[in-house]
């Protein structure tokens, strides 16, 4: 596995045997390239939740690990009465 590639960027692979002789022909891939997908990003990390007012909250986070290929833009921050966010509330 190649890893640690842009999301998006094509990519073209060569692969060849080596031993203590030497190395032997390169073989081109099948199909000769491929881009990682460009996916929805990662959870927001390090998520936390403090009381800011007797009428107000703070949520704090930080960035994913990973955009998904695309910059972030914004962020959604749901809330709700219930844990389970069933009350249809926010």
């Amino acid at each position: 596995m190649i890893q640690q590639l842009e999301p998006g960027t094509v990519y073209s692979v060569l692969v060849a045997a080596t031993n203590d002789r030497g190395t032997g022909p390169f073989q081109r891939s099948s199909p000769r390239s491929a881009a990682p997908l460009v996916q929805s990003p990662d959870s927001p990390q390090n998520v936390e939740l403090f009381v800011a007012s007797s009428t107000a909250l703070r949520v704090l986070f930080e960035a994913p690990v990973s955009d998904g290929g695309i910059e972030v833009t914004s962020y959604v921050i749901e809330w709700d009465t219930s844990s389970t966010f069933m009350s249809g509330v926010g």
